[in-house]
């Protein structure tokens, strides 16, 4: 099975968040400092084992990608994925990317043998 982020998922892995990136480099960090950093209702730090950030650098010209690479280095409990893509030209479009990442998101489930919960998940979020 190929894939684009061949880590293994954790095993108490309940969401995965996709983010296709272009050119991002000025909001990536914002960004991911909010995924890394959110509560739940009563303020209490969700657990990073329950959900993974699958991020996905589409045909840069900026830093996004090395900056994404950057800030998993920098925060190794942040259960974050980076992989960096070169589309063609008719590819190279939002929908490509947001199915490549699905794509992925449902081959992770697999391997944990839910695939399922990509479609009904158990974990209910609040924001």
């Amino acid at each position: 099975m190929q894939t684009l982020f061949p880590t293994h998922p954790h095993y108490a892995l309940k969401a995965t968040i996709i983010v296709p990136v272009k050119n991002e480099e000025v909001n990536l960090y914002g960004m991911l400092d909010a995924l890394r950093l959110q509560v739940d209702a009563a303020g209490n730090e969700i657990c990073n084992d329950l959900y993974e950030v699958l991020l996905l650098a589409n045909n840069c010209t900026d830093h996004s990608f090395p900056l994404a690479a950057a800030y998993k280095l920098m925060h190794p409990g942040f259960n974050l994925q980076v992989a960096e893509i070169r589309l063609d030209k008719e590819q190279a479009h939002i929908g490509t990317v947001r199915r490549l990442l699905m794509d992925e998101a449902y081959q992770r489930f697999q391997l944990l043998g839910r695939p399922e919960e990509l479609l009904y998940p158990q974990m209910e979020i609040q924001g």
